[in-house]
């Protein structure tokens, strides 16, 4: 036996430790080892966990620190969003609007298997329909995948863990919001590497314009419309770098729920993935017919020349034209240009090469081919054919302001487009889409612009040159797209969002695009150190801008704004309002008509279990009569409003506090003229006693003239201790005016009434003084008389005849039933 064969059988046969880098073997030498001096150093050998950093071993580690992140990322995204968790009321755990009606259709499912209230014949196929919402005739009832996946995921699971539905939908938004995270990470890892979807995971998990509407009980469609973009872009993107059918299908039917979840919006990602694929197409056409000896090779200066110019004219157009134009017709022209003409001249003098083009190439047409054909094929099925053509999206897309603006006119009555009033179908401008998405982003997105050509010439010259062509100009296509979207309505900040955590995600992994430069591993080193000192300090210590231009206010950091969100987020659906829900559903018979703003009525048909007229399904039509029945002001017109709610067989019909502030849209859908009540504050610095021992109570405020603004101040004078009073309007520098007609409180809470007669010195305005004298309104001779007023701050005053006041839920709700027996 060899000196070496035995020291193997010690080591087989006998434990070893290692001790100062050598090991005492034997029974001897641990007796020795024993007897040395308890003073001794004895230091650890650590080349077994050096090991662990290198070849597999690193591997393996790296790998299981990116899951354990990962996980960390999706606890915090899921943690955030339970903050609000006791901010609900008790019974109803939900957001207001949206939410209830996803609940209240998602409860009809699972109750009956069906959503809807009925099933109707209609041209001799049934018909689920909903007869809850604008009624009296009701309308289809929604085809929604979440509404389905809540109503039979409770079924056959939910019910076994939550108490009841309403319990179970309002955690739905996290486990979605969760996996929208999730999905974000497996998309950027599938497009730029395991570090930058690292940091696009932990930026979207907390990112302000998906957070805020995913909190707990924010149980609407926007965390499960996140999840099906980001997941349905993760596997087409899988399949395109492995030319893989089987993603392909799997992207494909990820598509078509993602229709069935939001059939007005989904075909946003087709569209941006088909011409991301005609952009690639065209860069390969270029490259095989200008470069390599290609049939344009002689002439490819003048042709990039030509390319050049029209992009040129295209921002001259842009600039005087607008964008619809540019996108559709130079747009198309630029296409022809550069993919067309390559692909005429390929097959007129390059028959060989295309054929090698098409060979490399027709995979990724097959690709795209299965993906779009499942997808469109079940949205055909699932929904309808129309909402399965993309051109049609596209076109509708691009026209998206003009068509919110657009006006309806039926029978000759201007019937103007509900979402102009809708506040996040409004336009907004560059300053609020930054501060929405935060400014830390916009930073980091600026970095990675260097970032992304370094990894585009790497990726071309290894051997992913066919998904980098693809993924840039897709990146850049979605985020300019979303940002148009963006501008025409803010709702749409996030779906931009999305592409913005992506292009700032790209930064993260620029040490590994380094190596095309052939730099020392020490400046490897020193770059990663920097990198993340800078992303660090971007996140948490750069506050945010000012949404309002030249305003001193400014936002948090990006983490902390996003804690703050979240403990701010919540609340749900008032007392009052829960009282008055309650009233309605135990005190009136089902089928009952109830009307009034459009608003509460998701709320009002799930909590109240009663039809409304209109609700936020925008009827544009019903819509209209309730902003004509709210702003006619004459005795005349009573009549006529009356003759609306007849037709809409209304019984009920209820104001609510908060229509005093939405009636600028009211008006605005009603007469064309958007108005609103004046509401004056006091001045409380400025409140004095007169000689006489009369309270002075001014409420100042500035009206606009051809000249600028004009400083002017109303004062109450309060006399014989607040039982008596008169009112004067001061402008500027003038003499006081009196004002015809004003309203106040004694201190015992009676109402009073004072009337000047109205001559050269009397203002034919009514001023009202709300109870404690805090707050007025002020108030022109139409909008004193118009139904709103007439109903919700005189209560029905006058209009006997025409309304009983039958409920009072704490000052806030006025309900009224609805006499018709005195109509003419």
């Amino acid at each position: 036996m060899s000196e070496h064969e035995g020291e193997s059988k010690r080591e087989k046969d006998e434990p070893f430790i290692i001790l100062g880098g050598s090991a005492k073997e034997g029974k001897e030498e641990k007796k020795e080892s024993h007897k040395k001096s308890d003073s001794e150093e004895y230091v650890i050998d650590l080349s077994l966990t050096k090991k662990l950093f290198e070849g597999k071993h690193k591997k393996l580690f790296w790998k299981v620190a990116v899951y354990v992140l990962l996980l960390i990322i999706l606890l915090l995204a899921a943690q955030l969003r339970l903050i609000p968790i006791d901010t609900y009321p008790e019974g109803a755990p939900l957001a207001s609007a949206d939410p209830w009606w996803q609940y209240r259709h998602a409860r009809e499912i699972y109750e009956q298997g069906y959503p809807g209230t009925d099933i109707k014949i209609v041209d001799g196929k049934p018909l689920y329909w909903d007869y809850l919402h604008d009624a009296p005739t009701g309308g289809p009832a929604p085809k929604e995948f979440y509404i389905y996946f809540v109503g039979y995921s409770y079924r056959y699971i939910g019910q076994y863990f939550f108490p009841t539905l309403l319990e179970y939908i309002k955690f739905t938004p996290i486990l979605f919001a969760v996996l929208a995270t999730l999905s974000m990470f497996l998309l950027v890892r599938e497009l730029f590497g395991a570090k930058s979807a690292l940091m696009a995971a932990f930026l979207f998990g907390i990112s302000a314009p998906f957070l805020q509407r995913t909190v707990v009980g924010h149980a609407d469609t926007d965390a499960i419309i996140g999840f099906f973009t980001l997941f349905t872009l993760f596997l087409f993107f899988r399949a395109w770098k492995k030319k893989s059918f089987l993603w392909a299908g799997a992207a494909g039917i990820s598509l078509g729920l993602f229709g069935f979840t939001w059939p007005g919006g989904y075909t946003a990602t087709a569209i941006i993935l088909v011409l991301g694929a005609f952009i690639y197409y065209a860069l390969r056409l270029l490259e095989t017919t200008l470069f390599s000896e290609g049939p344009l090779s002689e002439i490819k200066w003048y042709y990039l020349t030509l390319i050049f110019v029209t992009v040129f004219a295209e921002l001259i157009l842009f600039m005087k034209v607008g964008l619809t134009r540019v996108l559709l017709y130079g747009g198309a022209f630029l296409f022809i240009i550069s993919a067309i003409i390559p692909l005429v001249i390929l097959l007129v003098k390059g028959r060989s090469k295309f054929r090698e083009l098409l060979i490399e190439e027709w995979r990724g047409f097959a690709v795209l081919a299965i993906f779009l054909g499942i997808g469109l094929v079940m949205v055909a099925i699932i929904i309808s054919p129309l909402h399965a053509n993309l051109l049609r999206s596209f076109e509708g897309f691009l026209q998206l302001r003009s068509i919110q603006r657009a006006a309806l006119v039926p029978g000759g009555d201007v019937i103007r487009n509900v979402l102009l009033t809708v506040a996040e179908f409004n336009p907004t401008d560059p300053r609020i889409i930054t501060f929405s998405t935060h400014i830390a982003v916009y930073i980091l997105a600026a970095f990675s612009l260097f970032a992304l050509p370094i990894w585009l010439y790497k990726n071309i010259k290894g051997e992913k040159s066919h998904f980098a062509m693809y993924v840039v100009p897709f990146i850049l296509l979605w985020v300019g797209s979303t940002y148009f979207a963006s501008l025409n309505a803010v709702r749409f900040i996030e779906n931009f969002s999305m592409p913005m955590v992506i292009l700032a995600s790209v930064l993260i992994g620029t040490g590994d695009y380094l190596s095309v430069f052939n730099l020392k591993k020490s400046w490897h080193t020193i770059s990663t150190v920097v990198l993340a000192i800078l992303v660090i300090f971007v996140l948490v210590g750069v506050p945010n801008i000012s949404p309002v231009k030249g305003a001193n206010q400014i936002g948090a950091p990006y983490v902390q704004g996003a804690i703050g969100l979240a403990e701010r987020a919540g609340g749900g659906e008032a007392p009052n309002w829960l009282d008055f829900f309650k009233w309605a559903r135990e005190n009136t018979p089902k089928g009952t008509i109830f009307a009034s703003w459009w608003d509460p009525g998701h709320a009002f048909t799930a909590l109240a279990e009663r039809p409304t007229v209109a609700d936020g399904s925008q009827n544009h039509n019903h819509v209209h009569d309730l902003a004509l029945m709210f702003t006619l002001n004459n005795s005349g017109d009573v009549d006529l409003a009356l003759k609306l709610m007849e037709k809409y067989n209304i019984s009920y019909f209820y104001t609510s506090s908060d229509l005093i502030g939405k009636y600028g849209a009211i008006s605005f859908l009603g007469t064309g003229k958007a108005e609103n009540y004046e509401m004056l504050a006091v001045d409380k610095t400025q409140v004095a006693q007169s000689g006489g021992g009369d309270l002075l109570i001014p409420y100042p405020f500035d009206i606009q003239t051809e000249s600028g603004k004009v400083p002017t101040v109303i004062i109450l004078n309060l006399k014989n201790n607040g039982t008596d009073a008169d009112v004067v309007w001061r402008i500027a520098d003038s003499p006081a005016r009196k004002i015809a007609r004003f309203y106040f409180n004694t201190p015992d809470g009676k109402l009073q009434y004072r009337e000047s007669n109205l001559t050269n010195e009397t203002i034919d305005m009514m001023f009202y003084v709300l109870p404690g004298y805090g707050n007025a309104y002020f108030l022109q001779k139409h909008i004193e008389t118009n139904l709103l007023t007439r109903l919700h701050i005189f209560e029905g005053r006058g209009l006997e005849d025409y309304f009983e006041k039958v409920k009072d839920f704490g000052g806030e709700i006025k309900v009224f039933k609805v006499k018709y027996d005195k109509l003419k």
